[in-house]
């Protein structure tokens, strides 16, 4: 129970922090821990997203506006925001397919090597 809290804690920091969403957290922390199976592991990480997501959005929604562009209200881009969720819940099943057909250790590494990319990209940047 605690290391869950510590998990969740931990994941929305750094997700609230970096804009990199908690579930990039979340995932492998609960599975290094253990906290739950491989198979549940998604289910969690999409459940605690779905109100992580509303109160982050509503919060970027009624920050200062920083951009002047059509649509945006506070931070967030209206216009956008459609295409983007369509494409999310477009690729779902195909991730869940995806999902179903990789064991732990397979999936581990894919998630290992995309987070390593993503760190690799943003320091390069940061650097340069």
């Amino acid at each position: 129970m605690v290391l869950s809290i510590v998990i969740g804690f931990a994941a929305g920091v750094v997700g609230g922090g970096t804009g990199t969403g908690g579930g990039a957290i979340l995932v492998p922390l609960a599975l290094w821990a253990s906290i739950c199976s491989n198979e549940r592991v998604v289910a969690l990480s999409n459940t605690v997203m779905v109100f992580t997501s509303a109160s982050g959005a509503l919060a970027h929604a009624l920050a200062d506006k920083t951009v002047d562009m059509p649509w945006t209200y506070g931070l967030v881009n209206f216009s956008m925001a459609p295409l983007v969720c369509i494409a999310a819940i477009a690729a779902t099943k195909p991730g869940r397919w995806l999902n179903s057909k990789l064991s732990l250790p397979r999936r581990r590494i894919v998630m290992g090597t995309l987070l390593a990319v993503i760190a690799a990209r943003l320091a390069w940047q940061a650097l340069g």
